[in-house]
């Protein structure tokens, strides 16, 4: 009998609504008109028991919600936890210092609450190891997660304290991630990286689905080179091992990235490829490294292109006559330029926009016009996925590697090149 797929935040939440979980709640707080109380964790069949505490609470009469709490022992650790929270999520009940319980030696916590259900990810992983979180389910959980922890990118000037991200990632129903727990060890990124890492490696080998598994695996394959960069024995010129903007560049790896964030980060891309600044030469498709990474996954990209009866052909040919994409050899030849790949991907993405914007605009003087469903970009992107598997990631390591071996741009700085619009 194959494995029931489960969901086991949804589980949980199930559980809890059981009258018999929570029976004698013990209460927390007030807040406005809403009344607090801890309920008691519930049992599995298997004897185990939920490490995090969780809260019955109203927020309309006669309607019961729960949510996820975690408790400080004085006030002023909730409230820097607050702003960190707050800066990166501002999906709270209330401020901690007015939730506040009494235990029975008296002594007073306080605590974050979150108002959903949230189970720890390690609970997920095990489940999926069981066969009984789908591979779709954790693969959805794992891209939240690195999106979630790209805050650290933003707090890596701040002095938070580091702990144990497995224990400190929350999965809700909805499959939404919370950071429930921001650690009590002052430990570097490294850290949290590792526990990324780590999360990959324990569910690699447990995929099922050949495609899921080849982006995992990959994606492991660039955590291991960003990270050997804690054992150099030289610095970077650029980043020192997990400066901010190494942190910011290890979470921001596309495996994550929605279309419209890959259609950013090509724009920007394109752009450092077409700047034209003689003071301060930062164009990257003449960066060496970069170059020469491009080169390795490239060299024949152009016949692979020019051979389709697709649309992405005509573009191609129409550029090879402008010249965009070739250079001279040192015998003085017209060859490919490998890099040029980025301009091809640009180049397609706009013009296939704007010719069916440009040919729609005319019906409204020549209503007898056949109309032209305008391909979205995001149409285009996917285009040119079938013909280079994963070039955005390809973009993507290649621009790493060019940073690590000291590119810059004299404009820009790498946050606005990975998350902002140049």
């Amino acid at each position: 009998m194959a494995n029931q797929i489960r969901n086991p935040s949804a589980e949980l939440e199930g559980l809890l609504r059981d009258h018999t979980s929570y029976q004698n709640p013990e209460f927390l707080a007030v807040s406005g008109q809403h009344k607090y109380h801890f309920s008691s964790n519930p049992s599995y069949p298997d004897g185990s028991v939920e490490n995090l505490r969780y809260i019955k609470y109203e927020p309309i009469r006669g309607i019961e919600c729960f949510a996820t709490g975690q408790i400080f022992d004085n006030c002023g650790d909730a409230i820097e936890h607050w702003k960190i929270q707050k800066r990166y999520d501002a999906r709270f009940v209330m401020h901690p210092q007015e939730c506040v319980t009494v235990k029975h030696d008296s002594k007073v916590l306080y605590m974050l609450i979150f108002p959903k259900v949230i189970r720890d990810i390690s609970v997920w992983i095990e489940e999926h190891a069981k066969g009984q979180v789908s591979d779709v389910d954790m693969w959805e959980v794992l891209k939240k997660t690195e999106k979630a922890m790209r805050y650290l990118s933003v707090e890596s000037h701040s002095r938070r304290s580091h702990g144990n991200l497995l224990r400190g990632i929350g999965i809700a129903a909805d499959l939404n991630v919370y950071f429930f727990n921001f650690g009590a060890d002052k430990k570097g990124y490294s850290t949290d990286i590792q526990v990324l890492d780590d999360i990959l490696t324990s569910i690699e080998p447990k995929l099922v689905d050949p495609t899921i598994q080849h982006c995992v695996t990959r994606w492991k394959s660039f955590l291991s080179v960003a990270c050997s960069l804690s054992s150099c024995a030289t610095t970077p010129p650029l980043f020192c091992p997990f400066d901010s903007n190494h942190v910011r560049v290890i979470l921001h790896y596309p495996a994550s990235w929605d279309d419209e964030e890959k259609l950013r980060f090509l724009a920007n891309i394109h752009k450092l490829c077409t700047d034209k600044c003689h003071r301060y030469p930062s164009n990257l498709m003449n960066d060496s490294t970069f170059d020469a990474e491009m080169a390795k996954k490239y060299s024949n990209w152009g016949n692979l292109i020019s051979a389709t009866t697709n649309a992405l052909s005509q573009v191609y040919q129409f550029g090879c006559r402008q010249g965009n994409y070739l250079r001279t050899d040192r015998a003085g030849n017209w060859v490919l330029w490998e890099a040029s790949v980025v301009l091809f991907a640009h180049n397609s993405v706009k013009h296939y926009s704007e010719r069916a914007q440009a040919h729609n605009n005319k019906l409204l003087n020549n209503p007898s016009l056949t109309y032209m469903p305008e391909l979205i970009s995001s149409q285009v992107l996917d285009a040119l996925y079938q013909e280079f598997s994963k070039f955005i990631e390809d973009i993507y390591e290649a621009f790493y590697k060019a940073l690590e071996n000291g590119y810059r741009h004299h404009m820009f700085n790498l946050s606005q090149i990975l998350s902002g619009r140049l």
